[in-house]
């Protein structure tokens, strides 16, 4: 190539570099949002080394990404939401006045938010020369990028606190403005009192209030070892906590339909009735939950309280797995767990909570088993009592034999199916789908622990009879 002409292609790279350098932002100023739609909306360091935004992986789909931009096919060095990229057209990043960066699809689904904790009244956003982004207000936060996670805030100087990228820390006074100073109370257990509120980002939420400080520091604790390890899409999400003076709180997204058994037993008058299908996918949602915490969790996690309270339906009746109040962890190399008292809920709980044996995630699996029955009946087996004097574990053990004897009859029989099915339904249901829960519910309620299924085992089986014919079943009769 002639010097001329080397001299002019140079000079031509320069300005395109220039042009680019100048259309891409120096800051995002709050309430301003980043889009995958304007090649422009992005954040560049002052050098030009890193650069901030939605990142094409594909034609249609994004992640909110920290990338080299003088490499010649961009290097990632960062990602928001890698498991769950958003849809390129109509997604945004914004930068909202209380700190937080929040991922929305085009939908206005949340995806991703940093759950900055502060009352900094942010100012902007800006991308250093190191690749850290931070966020400038009252005082200072800095999201930290070290190798492919974005770490919490680094306390490099007075004025920086503490952000994770999976929940914040709220105020008292914050939660308190959100509920209306906890005027909408949604349930009650053991360890505390829900309430909804709305965030000032106009979210959602449910406040989890420990009521006993003694007991409720403890479970507190266990939860917040907990919420950052895991999400899930049947495990309800969990956006922050409060631990303020003798406050304690745990912050959730607020699940429309509320708990499984308001509906399924018409606690508080509820008259929906859960049609076959809702069941079984309620059903399936729950075990893939569970086999999430057991089996795919960087630790294993066993809830310890798995019952229909603790089972929340969204507006689309789809399940999530709430209230980890009683959760524990093991440890990878480990496969009990030592407790001192018994946890759970009378009705669900597994034999070797009342025996010296360690307990195990078969637990779960055990407590499981009575869901499965109770969405099949639509009762509790609490209710299912023939007289004053029997024992819920007594009801529990004397269906058990019933279903295992009608099992056996497979090929002569089977008009049993239809007299267990919840009356309600009308013999509207999938017989194969029947049959398999009934099986399942059985096996994970074996005494011997060692004879019950993982969670994993459950999944598979549930799976294998999902997309079988969804024309109902009448009488019985396949």
């Amino acid at each position: 190539m002639a010097a001329p002409a080397l001299s002019s292609f140079v000079f031509l790279l320069n300005l395109i570099h220039l042009i680019l350098h100048i259309s891409a932002l120096d800051i995002l100023s709050s309430g301003s949002s980043l889009s995958a739609e304007r090649s422009s909306d992005v954040l560049r360091s002052p050098d030009g080394t890193f650069t901030c935004g939605l990142y094409n992986i594909s034609p249609n789909a994004s992640t909110f990404s920290i990338w080299f931009s003088k490499v010649p096919e961009r290097t990632v060095v960062w990602s928001a939401n890698p498991l769950h990229p958003v849809y390129s057209w109509g997604s945004t990043v914004k930068l909202n006045f209380d700190g937080s960066m929040v991922l929305r699809d085009y939908g206005g689904q949340i995806v991703w938010t940093n759950n900055v904790s502060s009352n900094i009244n942010a100012e902007q956003a800006q991308l250093l020369d190191t690749g850290n982004l931070i966020v400038k207000g009252k005082g200072w936060f800095i999201l930290r990028r070290e190798g492919k996670h974005l770490r919490g805030a680094w306390p490099a100087e007075a004025g920086y606190e503490m952000i994770t990228n999976h929940f914040r820390r709220y105020t008292y006074r914050e939660i308190a403005t959100a509920t209306g100073k906890f005027k909408d109370e949604l349930g009650r257990g053991a360890s505390g009192i829900v309430y909804r509120g709305i965030l000032k980002d106009n979210r959602a939420i449910a406040a989890k209030k420990l009521g006993d400080i003694n007991q409720g520091g403890e479970e507190f604790q266990h939860e917040l070892s907990v919420i950052g390890r895991i999400y899930h899409m049947n495990l309800v999400r969990v956006w922050g906590f409060c631990s303020d003076g003798q406050h304690r709180m745990l912050i959730s997204e607020y699940v429309e339909n509320g708990s499984l058994d308001k509906i399924l037993f018409g606690v508080g008058g509820s008259e929906i009735l859960l049609e076959w299908k809702q069941r079984f996918n309620i059903a399936l949602a729950v075990a893939r939950g569970l086999a999430y915490l057991h089996h795919e969790c960087l630790e294993w996690v066993i809830h310890c309280d798995v019952k229909p309270e603790n089972i929340l339906l969204d507006k689309n009746f789809e399940a999530k797995i709430a209230d980890f109040g009683l959760a524990k962890l093991l440890n990878r190399g480990g496969s009990n767990l030592n407790v001192s008292r018994i946890q759970g809920t009378r009705g669900y709980l597994a034999p070797e909570w009342v025996s010296s044996l360690p307990i195990t995630a078969k637990v779960d699996v055990y407590s499981f088993g009575v869901v499965l029955l109770e969405l099949l009946k639509g009762a509790r087996i609490s209710d299912m009592e023939k007289n004053e004097d029997e024992e819920v574990e007594m009801v529990l053990g004397r269906i058990v034999r019933m279903l295992k004897e009608n099992l056996q009859l497979d090929g002569t029989e089977q008009s049993w199916v239809p007299e267990f099915i919840d009356a309600r339904l009308k013999d509207e249901f999938n017989y194969l789908q029947a049959r398999t829960m009934i099986k399942l519910a059985v096996s994970c309620l074996e005494e011997d622990r060692s004879r019950r299924p993982t969670m994993e085992n459950v999944l598979q089986m549930l799976v294998s009879v999902d997309e079988v014919s969804s024309a109902t079943v009448m009488g019985g009769a396949a």
